[in-house]
This record gives structure tokens, sequence and C-alpha cells, in this order.
């Protein structure tokens, strides 16, 4: 999804002028420009300007919100770095390539979609509800876009979570979610095999 500057002001309930300026001052930079110069926020950038409203909230100023915003870039950067160097000890080079590319593109799509899942696992949603294989068909899009289409790709990763619990520190998924999700692709035929399945 891209939105050109007015569209956004209007979604946001800001002018226009404004994201020119917080443009100009580097806060929000759009991630793209059309071919007629227009700017375009994709929803990367859409989440960061809820993050500077919400700051604005607290009557910071827009100096101190870019100092915040940067600490928490950094902050988040690290955490995937130091998760990438535990995934690079068991995958071969061109995996890890793979991986290093694409891994945390898509970090913002993973907390909704972990927090509706933990509702149907609550809820006790069966694993074979259209909800819940919907819910799993995202999930395995999520994981291939920076895991590949490999299975013997997918099994080293699946043997880094085993060994490295780690990997899911601060992510909020925690075994009986796990499970759930695999049963959920079990319906799906997509599911790892029980050695693989952590």
């Amino acid at each position: 999804m891209l939105l050109k500057v007015g569209e956004l002001a209007k979604r946001c309930g800001l002018t226009v002028r404004t994201l020119h300026h917080y443009d100009s001052i580097g806060l929000l930079k759009p991630s793209a420009r059309s071919d007629t110069g227009y700017r375009l926020y994709q929803r990367g950038d859409i989440a960061r300007l809820h993050q500077i409203q919400a700051l604005r909230q607290f009557g910071l100023s827009l100096a101190e919100i870019g100092d915040i915003l940067a600490i928490v870039a950094y902050i988040q950067s690290a955490f995937v770095e130091s998760k990438l160097r535990i995934y690079e000890k068991y995958l071969s080079a061109d995996e890890f390539s793979v991986m290093r590319a694409n891994y945390g593109k898509q970090a913002d799509a993973w907390p909704p979609l972990i927090a509706a899942i933990r509702q149907h696992l609550e809820d006790g949603t069966p694993p074979s509800a259209p909800e819940m294989q919907a819910l799993a068909r995202t999930w395995l899009g999520l994981f291939r876009a920076y895991a590949g289409d490999n299975p013997d790709t997918h099994a080293k990763i699946r043997a880094a979570h085993q060994a490295e619990p780690y990997l899911f520190f601060g992510t909020f998924i925690d075994p009986p979610l796990l499970a759930y999700v695999y049963q959920a692709m079990a319906q799906l035929g997509q599911a790892p095999t029980p050695a693989q399945a952590h």
C-alpha cells in the first residue's frame, strides 16, 4: 500500500505542510517517490507517523521525538543483528545471504499476527477453523519471506529455534502457541514433521 502525501495527511488528520516539514527535517522520510516526484508512504512510514503522533501527545518536541525514534531504531537493529548472528551458525552462506537480505523487512506484520493467533488459542478456536487457516497461511508467507522456499533451510531454522531459545525472546511466541500454529498448518498440509516442529 502506497499513499501520496495528501492521502496520508487526510487519513492522519495532519496538513500536507506538516508532512513536508517532517520530511525536510528528516523525521518522516517517504520510502519512495512516484515517477512524477510525489512522495509515497508505505506501511512502515505510516507506523512511524503514528509513533510521532503518539509522542507529540506527551508534549515532546520534534527534536526529542527524532532522538527517541533513533534510539528505538538502534535497539531494534541490534536485536535483529543478534538473532542473525545465531542463525548464521545454522545456515549455509547462500541461505544466510537470503535471510540477511529479508529478515526484519516484515517485522511490523508479526505482532498483530501473533496477537490474533494467541486470541484464537485462548478462545479455543479449532486449528481447522477458516480464520485459523487464514492466519496459518499468513504465518507461512511471512516465514518464507525471509527463509525462502527450501524445506531443508526451513528444517535448519527450526533446529536453530529448538537449540537457541533466545531466538523467541521478545516475540511472544511460546511452545503452546507454536504447537497451535503447527496444528493449523497440518490442516493445510504444510506442517513440519514432529522432529522439526520447534
